[in-house]
Order: structure tokens, then sequence, then C-alpha cells
């Protein structure tokens, strides 16, 4: 068996779109190495590996163990199976178990990193960062150039350290906010569906400045249309604290938060934020498309899977012949 989970996890390597020079494959499965050399431990190994070159891809093995806190300290490419397996949406996998973090730091540039659960923090210290597709407890800003896209965030998303060139696109984002008064902070926030926009830490409110907001449903702005903070708003869905702008640049103040959705409350944490058929946030943003997070030319994708090709059916018999073991694979690609 140990043999057959080797085999099987190469195969999907075999067929997966390569962006790097290399595929490595990180898991902390003691059975699953079967001596293999390209396989990894943990994320830590792989990068203090001298083998492991900068632009290689990580591709991590979900099991019912946490990888702990991990240090991302090579600009990596990292592909993890996904992060809300087990919900009640359909996804189409064979025998895929979520990758979860306690932390991740990342420290090096140019890191891509896509289909992971951090329960705790994941804080980004390092330049031209994207992190897609995650699913995250705490969000921690300290570079710039950090794109944070079709995400789930579900407690602090937060800029800690003064960072340019941010882009924040088709994420839920319980909030959005800074640390503190003294961190600067410019970007934009596209097609994302937002709680609050403040953060609020030793009893301040720490409102984002120099962010154009567009396309976003927005539960509560706060101060956020305060001039001294800078901020543009376009093509927006507001309930709260938004009257200053309704009627302005095509942004819209709402009654119901609820009703804009098709099943909130009701279904999966993720599928619940599609939109109801007549919610007042369908085609009401630039040029037409819909708000929120499931608007725009790269939507949120249910359970955060990955744009790489998985393995959805596999079957073996029970016994081998006389020309070996005839294995059955169905795979499909993702966008």
């Amino acid at each position: 068996m140990k043999n057959l989970i080797f085999t099987t996890a190469f195969m999907l390597t075999s067929i997966l779109c390569t962006k790097a020079q290399q595929n490595w494959i990180i898991s902390n499965n003691p059975n699953f190495s079967n001596g293999s050399t390209n396989i990894f431990s943990s994320i830590d190994a792989a990068c203090q590996s001298n083998e492991v070159q900068a632009g290689d891809v990580l591709l991590v093995q979900g099991s019912g163990l946490s990888y702990g806190n991990v240090t991302i300290s090579k600009s990596v490419v990292i592909y993890c199976p996904g992060n809300f397996f087990g919900s009640s949406n359909d996804v189409q996998v064979y025998n895929y178990a979520p990758v979860k973090f306690s932390n991740i730091t990342i420290t090096a540039e140019n890191v891509y990193l896509a289909g992971v659960q951090v329960t705790g923090d994941l804080t980004i210290q390092a330049t031209n960062t994207i992190i897609q597709r995650n699913r995250i407890h705490n969000l921690y800003i300290a570079k710039s150039n950090a794109t944070i896209s079709q995400n789930y965030c579900l407690n602090w998303c937060r800029v800690t350290a003064s960072a340019s060139g941010l882009v924040f696109s088709n994420n839920f984002l319980n909030e959005i906010g800074r640390s503190n008064s003294g961190v600067s902070m410019d970007g934009i926030a596209v097609n994302n569906i937002i709680l609050r926009c403040w953060g609020f830490q030793n009893n301040t409110y720490y409102i984002p400045r120099n962010i154009a907001f567009q396309n976003n449903i927005i539960q509560n702005l706060g101060g956020a249309t305060s001039t001294s903070y800078n901020n543009t708003f376009s093509h927006n869905i507001i309930v709260s604290n938004g009257s200053s702008i309704d009627g302005i640049n095509g942004n819209q103040v709402v009654a119901d938060w609820a009703a804009l959705f098709d099943d909130y409350g009701n279904g999966s944490t993720d599928a619940q934020w599609q939109l109801s058929q007549n919610s007042e946030a369908k085609q009401a943003g630039l040029n037409g498309i819909d708000c929120g997070m499931f608007g725009g030319t790269e939507p949120y994708v249910l359970n955060g899977v990955p744009a790489i090709p998985q393995i959805y059916e596999f079957n073996t018999p029970t016994s081998a012949t006389g020309s070996g073991l005839d294995v059955q694979i169905k795979a499909k690609s993702n966008q």
C-alpha cells in the first residue's frame, strides 16, 4: 500500500502544469517517503535544502496532522489541495485532506501560496507575494506589492507596516484595516465581501487609507469615507455608514444585508455568499459586472481549489495480473 500511495502521488505530479524548474513533494506522513529524495517532511526542510531552487514548486500533501509553524524562506511556488473539503460544496477530488498550518511567516520575495488552511497567523514580511485561494484566520501584511486574491479571511486582515501596491480581490474579508495610526498604505480592493473597514486594537479604530474600493459588498464602512483617509469608492454595495457616498460614483446603500445573498446563514461557509437571483448587487459593479467575491474576471473559487489538475477517481483491482497492476485514474483541470 505504501508503494501505491507513493506511485499515485507521483502520477499526480507528472500531470501538473509546471510553473518552475522542478516539483517537490512535502508530506508529514512518516510512511510516505518510500526512500525518495524529492520528498521533504516540511516546507522548512525544503527551503533549507540546496537542491530546491528559487521558483521550484512544492506540492504539499494533506493529512490528519497539522504542519505546525513554518517559515517560507525561499522564493517558491506552493500548492496545497484546497481548504474547505468536508463542507457541503460539491468538489470532485479523490481522497484529499486539507493542508493545515498553525502559523506561516513569509520572509522570501516572490512567493506564491495557494490552497492551504492557516488556523493562526499568516504574516507577510517580504515583497511581491501572491496569496491565493487560502483559508486564513489572521492575515498580517508588512511589505509592499502583496496580492491577496480569492481567499477566505476569517478574522483580521491588517497592514502592520507601511506598504504600497496592495491588491485585495475576490476575497471574503472579515475586516480590512491597519494595526496602528503610523502605518501608511495604498492599493485597491476590488470585488470583495468586507464586513468592516477598520482594524480595532487597544480600544482604537485603525481605518484603511489610500485604498480604491470598487465593486465590493461592504457591511459596515465605519469612518472610511472621511476625506482624511483619502480612500475612493466606486460601484460598491454598502449597508452601514455609507450615506455620504450613496448615489455617487455608482455606490449604493441598501437596507437588507441577508437579501443580497442566495443562502445566507444556511449554506456552506463560502457558498453562502453567492448572490441571490434578485440581489441588488447583481450587475451593480463597474461596466455591469456583479459586486462581491463571485463577480469579475477571476471570481472566488469554492473550497479554495488551486488551479492545477487533480485526481477525482482512482480505481485499482484487489490483486495484480501477470502483466502488473491495472490502475485507472481520472483527473480534471481546475481554473
